[in-house]
């Protein structure tokens, strides 16, 4: 009997420390995974959900006590949170297809989960290295966007879709920024007139070689012009391969941001047309600016109204947003119905139901399955309850994220990107961005590292 006792504590103690392996190897998997699904989210979603979603279930895993932990010491952002998942299910038991409802509740509160990965990866001193991927991805999307302005017919479409796109650079500009911002503490110029100095030149000729088809640019004009913003692109590229060798703060990834990566990425947004995002982007950085260098605003005003007159593609896309929203079928009418289910179902229709808009009307595009604005959509859906506890949320965000910018010693990463988000949702004004997996994953990545740099705001948090 002793001998098979001693035996079976041996198994137990081997069974214990290849448990304890099999946990810690999980843990250190996390960090590493949840780094690359940065650089993945910009390029293609289903690479993404491979690395992203094994992640998640490693970190509820191994890692559980550091959602508690991000509740405990956020609860003026946690809180809200909570809410709006409470009610995403609430309103499904009054919609008008329970089952599909509580099934994609399910989904989207286990997406929102990002949220505490990503504050954990901030914790860890994964920031740095977030942030600098969800760019270089950001950037393999844009330099495809702009080769295939210049070459539409031979260059195939991208895998996001220019709408989905636009939504990401919306917030991808503000994080190339808080970049930027986390990097000037080795240098003594100011970061915006570096980028106004350094940027302008290239994001005019990006924007050109973009709009080569739409302006009907010879081919040897379209010519020489790819092969001198190829070369560019090529010569800065070799300074960020320099800088991710060594130290990711150097002076070649300072460079390459300023004068590569952001006015690339502005001027993809631009050949990309969607007008929310535009808005989203302006409003974003007015604030921005307001907060840090508010005589900017003089030099970025007409520089707006010049880009609108210069090019005939944005001034047709900017006047004719008016037209558009009233045509048959458009905004004002989808808008308007939605009015009318939003006073029928104050509870709301349930999540993932707005589809039943094409029942109301015969101009409504058969394909059409939102309400192309976030507030409207999500009203619609998850009633009076549901629209406050979003607001609440996403309020609760904004205000922690802007509220130390009075602060002499003020977090400009921090506040750059709290403009990103601000930027997501005021183009989500006039699409539903928050329905769009790959625009609302990179959101709650960046909102998930924001939250990491904010100071604790429970009384008592003990973490």
């Amino acid at each position: 009997m002793g001998t098979i006792s001693e035996t079976d504590n041996v198994f137990s103690n081997a069974m214990g420390e290849n448990t304890s392996a099999i946990l810690e190897t999980s843990r250190a998997l996390v960090p590493k995974l949840g780094v690359l699904s940065s650089l993945l989210i910009p390029i293609k979603l289903s690479f993404t959900y491979i690395s992203v979603i094994p992640t998640m279930i490693l970190f509820a895993i191994t890692l559980r006590d550091e959602v508690l932990r991000w509740y405990k010491a956020y609860r003026s952002i946690s809180l809200p949170l909570i809410a709006f998942l409470f009610v995403l299910f609430y309103s499904s038991l009054f919609g008008i297809n329970i089952g599909n409802s509580m099934i994609n509740a399910a989904k989207l509160s286990f997406m929102v989960g990002l949220i505490p990965l990503y504050f954990y990866l901030g914790t860890k001193g994964n920031s740095q290295s977030i942030l600098l991927l969800l760019t270089v991805g950001s950037l393999v999307a844009s330099t495809h966007t702009i080769v295939e302005g210049a070459y539409p017919n031979d260059i195939g479409s991208f895998s996001h879709g220019p709408v989905s796109e636009a939504g990401q650079l919306g917030i991808a500009l503000f994080v190339s920024l808080a970049l930027l911002f986390s990097l000037q503490i080795h240098r003594k110029k100011d970061l915006l007139i570096d980028i106004l100095q350094s940027g302008t030149v290239p994001f005019f000729a990006f924007t050109l070689l973009g709009f080569a088809y739409k302006l009907s640019l010879n081919a040897w004009a379209t010519g020489i012009l790819t092969t001198v913003c190829g070369a560019y692109l090529l010569a800065h590229a070799t300074q960020l391969f320099l800088s991710l060798r060594g130290e990711p703060t150097g002076k070649n990834a300072y460079s390459f941001l300023t004068s590569t990566a952001l006015p690339l990425l502005a001027a993809s947004l631009i050949v990309n047309l969607k007008r929310g995002p535009w808005i989203g982007v302006t409003t974003g950085l007015a604030i921005l600016l307001l907060i840090t260098r508010p005589k900017l605003l003089l030099i970025i005003i007409p520089f707006v109204i010049g880009l609108i007159f210069g090019f005939d593609p944005i001034r047709e896309r900017a006047f004719s947003s008016l037209e558009h929203f009233f045509m048959v079928g458009g905004r004002s009418e989808i808008w308007a119905l939605g009015g009318e289910l939003l006073a029928r179902y104050p509870l709301g229709i349930g999540l993932e139901n707005a589809l039943v808009i094409r029942d109301f009307s015969y101009d409504i595009p058969a394909n059409l399955n939102h309400f192309h604005s976030n507030i409207i959509n999500i009203a619609v859906e998850l009633g009076w309850l549901g629209i406050a506890a979003y607001l609440w949320w996403m309020g609760s965000v904004f205000y922690e994220g802007l509220r130390g910018s009075s602060r002499q010693t003020r977090d400009l990463v921090t506040i750059t990107l709290t403009c990103g988000l601000i930027s997501w949702q005021v183009a989500g004004l006039f699409e539903y961005n928050f329905g769009d997996s790959e625009v609302f994953i990179f959101a709650m990545m960046v909102m998930g590292v924001l939250i990491s740099r904010l100071p604790v705001t429970s009384s008592n948090p003990k973490i």
